[in-house]
């Protein structure tokens, strides 16, 4: 010891040893917390995207909501770059619905008419009997557009506007683009992954209160029985195909997603280029969520 100095008091040394070893006990049982994206996960999952884009070009974005670190993989290009959102404007709809309490059942045989207008459901052999929660685990387009034909441009717009800035056309209730656009199917409507993202974090916690319940539960069920029960994982999501707008039979590919579906710790977006469906979401978050 160096002269002038006095060691501390022995039961200050025994204080000072027991403090570092709880601090080193904090740091040991959380740091997977602290640093949910390990290197190792984000290599294999950058990896299990690769083998994706390398005949679909897309994106991954992951945000663990208990730090709310956030990590994207991809061509970081699409970030800011708007694309048609397709089936993912249902939840707009839903959710107005929800608001308007409306709930109707309908029954969906593949194809249906609206005043002179003539649809056809992405299965055509329809989805059978529904309500606003099956209809919204299945996607399915002829329900929607049997909603759409209750429910107000307006009212519609001002709803999407509680989550985008909207710089949508004015148009009349009745006119076929509304029909489109709130299906994602419109070029009046474009929309980037950041974007999308962003409002699906707000939604979800929008849809975890009482008065949307039902969204919720169909949200969840769209994993068991409706257009993600190829997942293996159980998760909250919707899917989304649009019309790529460059090839024909190509569509592009969306997945929003909260994983676990209960007190859910990660929120994720998938997008895919002229991809097929929500094949290639689905195949991609088999594997990442396997990871985490």
């Amino acid at each position: 010891m160096r002269a002038g100095t006095e060691a501390p008091p022995l039961s200050d040394q025994i204080l000072i040893c027991n403090v570092n070893y709880f601090i080193l006990l904090i740091i040991f049982f959380f740091s997977p917390i602290l640093h949910a994206f390990s290197p190792q996960f984000e290599g294999k999952a950058a990896q299990a995207l690769e083998r994706i884009t390398q005949q679909h070009p897309g994106i991954l974005m992951i945000k663990d909501l208990s730090t709310s670190q956030e990590w994207v993989a991809g061509d970081s290009a699409f970030l800011e770059k708007k694309f048609l959102p397709g089936s993912l404007m249902k939840l707009i709809t839903a959710k107005l619905a929800v608001d308007q309490k409306l709930n109707p059942s309908f029954k969906c045989v593949g194809r249906s008419r609206i005043g002179p207008h003539k649809f056809y459901c992405w299965t055509r052999k329809g989805h059978g009997d529904l309500n606003l929660v099956s209809a919204l685990a299945k996607s399915c387009n002829l329900y929607f557009l049997k909603l759409l034909s209750q429910l107000s441009f307006k009212d519609w717009k001002a709803n999407f506007e509680q989550y985008f800035s909207s710089g949508l056309p004015s148009m009349d209730s009745n006119a076929l683009q509304y029909y489109y656009l709130s299906l994602g199917d419109d070029a009046a409507l474009k929309l980037s992954p950041r974007e999308l993202f962003s409002f699906w974090q707000k939604y979800l916690k929008d849809i975890q209160t009482a008065p949307y319940a039902d969204i919720l539960q169909a949200l969840k069920r769209s994993s068991e029985e409706g257009t993600l029960k190829r997942l293996r994982f159980k998760i909250i999501g919707k899917s989304g195909t649009a019309d790529s707008l460059k090839k024909s039979y190509k569509t592009d590919a969306w997945l929003l997603g909260a994983y676990p579906q209960e007190n859910p710790r990660y929120v994720f977006l998938v997008f895919f280029r002229e991809a097929y469906g929500f094949r290639e979401p689905v195949d991609l978050m088999n594997e990442v969520l396997g990871m985490l």
